[in-house]
C-alpha cells in the first residue's frame, strides 16, 4: 500500500486478493450503507439510475436518504413497481407544478408497499428561472436500511 496525498493506493498480487479484500470490506458495511450499495445496483439494473435521473443514494446515521428522481426515471419506476395504467396519464414533456405535485401524490401509495413502510414523497418542480437546466424532479426522501432493502427487493424481483 502507497499513500499520497491522503489516498491509498493499493497494489494486488492477483485479481482473487483483489476479489476477496472487496467482499471483506462489503460484508464489514454498517446495514445502511449496504442498504445504498443493493438499491442503487438494483435502480441502475432498472434503468432508473443515470447520472442526470437520480442523485446518489446516501447514508447517514443508519438512515437512507434515496435523493431525486428526474420525472421520466420517476415514472419509469413507478411503473416497474405496479403503477400500471396510472402512470400513462403523465408526460414528463407535459409537466407543470400541479402535474408535478399529482404525480408525488400518485406515487406515495405504491411506495409505501415497495418499501414496506411509511415514505415521504415530495414534488420538486423546476421554477420559472432553472427550467433550463433541471428538470422537473420527484424527492424520493428518506427511509430506514430496512426498507431500502425491502425496495431493493422489489426493484430486482421486477427486473428479473
Amino acid at each position: 500500500m502507497e499513500a499520497h496525498d491522503g489516498f491509498a493506493t493499493f497494489r494486488f498480487r492477483s485479481l482473487a486478493d483483489a476479489e476477496r479484500l472487496t467482499e471483506l470490506i462489503s460484508q464489514n458495511l454498517p446495514p445502511a450503507r449496504k442498504a445504498t450499495v443493493r438499491l442503487t445496483a438494483a435502480l441502475a439494473a432498472a434503468g432508473c439510475a443515470k447520472p442526470d435521473g437520480i442523485s446518489q443514494i446516501t447514508a447517514t446515521n443508519g438512515i437512507v436518504d434515496l435523493g431525486h428522481l428526474d420525472v421520466l426515471h420517476a415514472l419509469r419506476l413507478w411503473a416497474l413497481l405496479g403503477a400500471g395504467p396510472a402512470a400513462d396519464r403523465f408526460d414528463p414533456e407535459q409537466m407543470d407544478w400541479q402535474t408535478c405535485h399529482d404525480l408525488a401524490h400518485q406515487m406515495n401509495d405504491i411506495f409505501r408497499d415497495a418499501c414496506n413502510g411509511p415514505v415521504s414523497i415530495t414534488a420538486d418542480p423546476a421554477c420559472s428561472t432553472c427550467t433550463s437546466h433541471r428538470p422537473d424532479r420527484i424527492a424520493l426522501g428518506f427511509i430506514s436500511a430496512a426498507q431500502a432493502l425491502h425496495l431493493a427487493g422489489r426493484i430486482e424481483a421486477a427486473t428479473a
